[in-house]
C-alpha cells in the first residue's frame, strides 16, 4: 500500500531557530521523508534533512530568525525506493500572526515551558501509535489485521513494534476528578475500576487517541482516550489529554522502554 498523509504539523519550538515538524498518514512499507521549506505556499522548494521511517523532526533552521513574522513554508515528501508516494500539504508556521500576536504567543509558550520543567510538570513517557511501517509478521496478507493472539512483533498492532519509540515529555496533572470510569477484569491487575487522569502538555509533539502514557515512578501506563487544544489565535499552545490506565495484562505492558 503506497503512502499517503493525513496531517502534517509544524509548531514553533522552544529552542530558537528551531521548528518541530510531524506528520500522520497511513501505508505500508519502509518510507524515507524529504523535509523541504519554500518562501510561499509555492516554493521554490528546498530540501532540509532526509528522515527514515519516522513520524517527526525537530530541525534547526537558520535562513530566517525565528523571532522573524514572515511566513516559513514547509512541507514533507514521502518516498519508497526512491520514487515519490505523496506531498503534504504545505504549512507554514506562525499561522500569519502578526507581529505582537506572534511575540505574545513565543511568550507564552516559553513560560508554559518553563512551569512544566521547574514547577508544575512531572516526567513521563509518551508512545506513538504507528500508522505506516513495516507490517508486522502476524498481520493478515488479504486483511491487513492482526491474527492470532498478540506477539512481541507486533503487539496486536498492525505494524511491527506497535509504537514509535518512547518521547520522554513533561505534563502537569489536573487535580480535577475523572469524568470517566471502565470496569476491567480483576484478573492480574489488582484493580476492579479503570483509573482515567487529566494531563496537560505541550503542544508538541502531538498526542492522538490510543498512543499510551507512561508514568515512570509508578510503571501504570495509560491509553489516550481523548484530546483537547488550547488556543491563543488558532495557534496551540497546551494540549488537554484524557487517558485511561490499563490492566497489567494488556500487551503495552510488553512494550521495553
Amino acid at each position: 500500500m503506497a503512502f499517503k498523509f493525513t496531517k502534517f504539523c509544524v509548531s514553533a519550538s522552544t529552542i530558537q531557530g528551531s521548528y518541530d515538524i510531524s506528520w500522520f498518514g497511513i501505508g505500508n512499507g519502509l518510507f524515507s521523508f524529504d523535509i523541504e521549506w519554500g518562501p510561499n505556499e509555492s516554493g521554490p522548494w528546498k530540501t532540509l534533512k532526509t528522515v527514515i521511517n519516522v513520524s517527526d523532526v525537530t530541525l534547526k533552521f537558520t535562513d530566517r530568525l525565528l523571532s522573524n513574522t514572515d511566513p516559513i513554508w514547509f512541507r514533507a515528501v514521502a518516498k519508497e525506493n526512491g520514487k515519490i508516494q505523496d506531498i503534504s500539504v504545505p504549512s507554514f508556521y506562525n499561522n500569519s500572526l502578526n507581529k505582537q500576536d506572534f511575540l505574545r504567543y513565543r511568550e507564552m509558550l516559553r513560560r508554559w515551558n518553563m512551569e512544566l520543567k521547574k514547577f508544575s510538570g512531572l516526567p513521563g513517557l509518551l508512545l506513538r501509535l504507528k500508522t505506516f511501517g513495516e507490517v508486522a509478521d502476524n498481520v493478515h496478507p488479504i486483511l491487513g489485521s492482526p491474527i492470532g493472539t498478540e506477539d512481541e512483533s507486533g503487539l496486536g498492532k498492525k505494524f511491527k513494534g506497535g509504537y514509535w519509540p518512547a518521547i520522554e515529555m513533561y505534563v502537569a496533572y489536573s487535580d480535577a476528578p475523572p469524568t470517566t470510569t471502565k470496569q476491567l477484569s480483576v484478573e492480574e491487575t489488582g484493580i476492579t475500576e479503570q483509573d482515567n487522569v487529566l494531563f496537560f502538555a505541550m503542544p508538541f509533539p502531538i498526542i492522538k487517541p490510543q498512543d499510551i502514557w507512561i508514568a515512570p515512578y509508578t510503571n501504570s501506563r495509560y491509553e489516550v482516550r481523548k484530546v483537547e487544544e488550547i488556543e491563543f489565535r488558532t495557534m496551540t499552545i497546551k494540549q488537554q489529554v484524557l487517558a485511561s490506565r490499563l490492566p497489567m495484562t494488556d500487551p503495552a505492558h510488553k512494550i521495553k522502554i
